[in-house]
């Protein structure tokens, strides 16, 4: 039996065009689990925050913070995190950058959410909307109590 794609979604919402799209492909009897949902953005060049949809009435059962994605990337890269179905109405989150020496360059989330995951778009810009170089930047979660810290690499 020749493997077959099936199963392949994808939305495409109209306010900032993010186009999102999940993968699981059939191969006679063997399934692949589906993929990380992917969200690529057209826009002016911001970052932008959207929910992710796992599954229907799912919500996390604990704080995290994911690894992004790709990594090392150029010339964006997704942030994703999860806020608990325990957060009984809304938890103040912030997601900032920082480069190697710990100065901030961009704070990407700073609002009251919901629980659910959220992915946010980096697409390697400061604060001032200008372009940062290659190396390393570290990304940081806070939410409520919550704090934690990833690495990533930019490359160009």
């Amino acid at each position: 039996i020749s493997p077959r794609l099936s199963d392949t979604s994808y939305t495409v919402q109209s306010s900032w065009h993010p186009i999102a799209w999940r993968i699981k492909s059939v191969a006679g009897v063997l399934e692949s689990p589906w993929s990380r949902t992917f969200v690529d953005s057209i826009s002016n060049g911001g970052d932008e925050t959207t929910p992710v949809r796992d599954g229907v009435g799912t919500l996390p059962e604990r704080f995290a913070l994911f690894q992004n994605y790709p990594n090392p990337f150029n010339p964006s890269t997704v942030i994703e995190y999860a806020i608990p179905n325990s957060v009984k109405s809304q938890v103040r989150v912030k997601l900032e950058v920082f480069d190697i020496l710990g100065r901030k360059i961009r704070t990407l989330v700073d609002q009251e959410r919901r629980a659910g995951r959220y992915q946010v778009v980096w697409r390697a810009r400061d604060d001032s909307g200008r372009p940062v170089g290659t190396g390393i930047y570290y990304f940081r979660i806070q939410a409520g109590d919550f704090v934690e810290v990833k690495k990533m690499l930019l490359i160009k």
